[in-house]
């Protein structure tokens, strides 16, 4: 026959769980983060000028002073696609005021974009170009000699072809 109760515990329970020798607010509990990794292990983007150029891109409503999309421009010619070799681009207007470009490319592998050019003095702008389409910002700064950008490819394998640039004076 079956008891009606079960017998009473002889055994009692460890004073914490097994194993747990961390105490709250210890080193190697305060290390850990509520919401995924303290470190990535891998490279975080947009990293900070990108981003800033991006915000400035799209808040500062300002009309583009030039664009160009596949061969059809306006106030900016393109002396080419291909970015494994320099590619001019040329504003109809040499600005004054800083600029803001988007740069739309296509590319085969993961590869940095150099945009260079001179203001009182020369300057260059590298982003990243992820495989596949990106688009990329870049800030000018004021004064830019001539309206003339220089676009290459300085890092990274395969092909990286504009598919559409446009330039917006900064706020």
């Amino acid at each position: 026959m079956r008891a009606s109760r079960s017998a009473p515990t002889s055994i009692s329970p460890p004073a914490s769980a097994a194993g747990a020798i961390s105490r709250a607010g210890s080193p190697r509990t305060a290390a850990r983060t509520r919401w995924g990794a303290a470190r990535p292990t891998k490279p975080i983007t947009p990293d900070t000028a990108t981003w800033q150029a991006a915000t400035a891109y799209d808040n500062g409503k300002q009309p583009d002073l030039g664009s160009w999309k596949d061969g059809s421009a306006n106030g900016l010619t393109l002396s080419g696609r291909d970015l494994g070799s320099p590619v001019t681009a040329a504003l109809t207007t040499p600005p004054t005021a800083g600029l803001v470009v988007r740069l739309d490319v296509d590319a085969t592998a993961p590869a940095t974009v150099s945009v260079s050019g001179t203001t009182t003095t020369p300057f260059e702008r590298t982003v990243i170009a992820a495989a596949g389409h990106s688009a990329l910002f870049v800030t000018v700064p004021p004064g830019l000699a001539d309206g003339t950008l220089t676009l290459q490819r300085n890092g990274g394998t395969g092909t990286l072809t504009v598919t559409s640039m446009s330039v917006r004076a900064l706020p």
